[in-house]
């Protein structure tokens, strides 16, 4: 269903910064926007732990959609979260058997949108 209830656990972490030498002198580059995206258990029977890493603060987006990419779920609905490590539960138990993705979308406090997917098997 949309709207159902995810638990988050959020820590603040500085997102990583990628070091360069040339001409032997350092100079801090940031690394590219992305999302760090890990799914488990997988395959999941009644609940899913999703572990994603933001590069900045964000609103994001939580949802999982089916082999047709309809929402089936939307446990975060553009909810601001801060920089570093996410953690969320979804219940998946109401869901069928099948093949899903867990879709994150992150709009970063400096415009940039992030579209991360996984799989997630749903097997009883």
């Amino acid at each position: 269903k949309a709207g159902e209830i995810a638990s988050i656990t959020s820590t603040t972490q500085k997102p990583d910064i990628l070091q360069s030498s040339a001409n032997k002198k350092s100079t801090a580059i940031p690394k590219p926007y992305t999302v760090d995206l890990l799914t488990a258990p997988n395959p999941a029977e009644t609940q899913v732990g999703l572990r994603f890493s933001l590069p900045d603060d964000a609103m994001v987006t939580v949802e999982v959609v089916d082999a047709l990419q309809r929402i089936i779920l939307t446990p975060l609905s553009n909810e601001r979260l801060s920089t570093g490590m996410q953690e969320i539960t979804i219940p998946v138990g109401i869901l069928p058997s099948g093949a899903y993705s867990v879709r994150v979308k992150a709009h970063l406090s400096n415009g940039t949108i992030i579209v991360e997917r996984r799989a997630l098997i749903i097997a009883r």
